[in-house]
């Protein structure tokens, strides 16, 4: 395996290992005996590896109330209850990866995200990217399952999705607690595989020699001559009001380069190109969006006298579906560039 390669694919099992210890999946490791499953008709009431079902009125559900533990069952989305989603996401950090999951989630719905509940898992990718699954139901009919089911003391415990060769499952919102669901630490730590403990390992290692490089700086910060603290003292009695003017005198050149730039992107984007963002930090600049072909905008983009240096900031995804592609283009902006 080339060196590359190797490098993409540790980064991406460490990044997929501090996912899994930043958030833990919050469900039961087993499903409920009972369960209500809710398709295209009314609810129905199964029990696991049992095909018959009955339906889940109000004399059902009081029958089942004393037969599971706590009177917690697994809520099944069944049928056309659900919108699945299958993408995929090029490599990236993990904070930045969990913001595009929630973005693509959220373009491809047909609803509004205040009326829609999403379950979703992402897995690293042999490239370093990310393969995800999720789906999409409406809210409303979930909250009116448990509603029912509270009218039988019954609770949701778990919300299911099957699909072929497996299902995704997600506590409801509702009943999320850190306390009661997380697991400790040792037990999140012992069920990683092999290759993600090594690449932990790996990641702790570092941080290690991080601490013992700080720890030096900081030893010879200490040394210093008392007429050098001094100075600094000095210094940091006028710091905040200079670094007020400064904040100032930034933020309004920023507001006029934003302002100048976006009516140079409004008359030079053709029509079908959305810009979702437009950052510019001191020279470099960022451009975020949706367009027919990313690769045409960045030959409009070249064009610009006062942009050099275009180029794409992330691979392009494209969505064949819509027939367009995300696309995050990066730009130097000369001195004085839209003033």
């Amino acid at each position: 395996m080339p060196l590359l390669q190797r490098f993409t694919r540790v980064r991406a099992l460490l990044a997929h290992s501090v996912a899994e210890l930043a958030a833990p999946q919050r469900v039961p490791q087993s499903r409920s005996r009972f369960y209500v499953e809710q398709g295209n008709g009314d609810l129905q009431i199964r029990a696991l590896g049992d095909p018959d079902r009955v339906a889940a009125d109000a004399a059902g559900l009081d029958v089942i109330a004393g037969m599971v533990d706590g009177g917690a069952v697994d809520l099944v989305l069944a049928e056309d209850s659900c919108l699945d989603l299958n993408f995929t996401l090029p490599p990236g950090p993990l904070a930045e990866v969990r913001g595009m999951i929630a973005s693509e989630i959220s373009f491809k719905s047909p609803f509004s995200e205040a009326a829609t509940l999403s379950i979703r898992e992402a897995h690293a990718a042999e490239d370093g990217g990310w393969r995800v699954r999720a789906v999409i139901t409406l809210k409303d009919r979930v909250l009116q399952v448990a509603e029912t089911l509270q009218q039988s003391n019954l609770e949701v415990r778990t919300l299911v999705r099957p699909y072929p060769g497996g299902e995704l499952q997600a506590a409801p919102p509702w009943a999320e607690s850190a306390e009661a669901t997380t697991p400790a630490l040792w037990s999140a730590l012992r069920n990683l595989s092999p290759p993600l403990k090594a690449a932990l390992m790996g990641a702790c290692i570092f941080f290690l020699s991080a601490i013992l490089l700080w720890g030096q700086t900081t030893f010879r910060d200490w040394s210093l001559t008392s007429q050098a603290t001094s100075a600094r003292s000095e210094l940091r009695a006028s710091a905040p009001a200079t670094a007020r003017l400064r904040g100032l005198d930034t933020a309004i050149a920023q507001s006029t380069e934003v302002l100048a730039l976006t009516g140079t992107m409004s008359a030079l984007l053709p029509d079908g190109v959305r810009l979702d963002q437009i950052i510019i930090d001191n020279a470099a600049e960022t451009l975020v969006g949706f367009g027919p072909s990313a690769a045409d905008i960045t030959r409009l983009l070249a064009t610009v006298p006062t942009l050099t240096d275009v180029q794409f900031a992330s691979p392009v995804v494209r969505d064949n579906s819509q027939s367009i592609e995300r696309f995050r283009i990066s730009a130097t902006l000369q001195p004085g560039g839209t003033r």
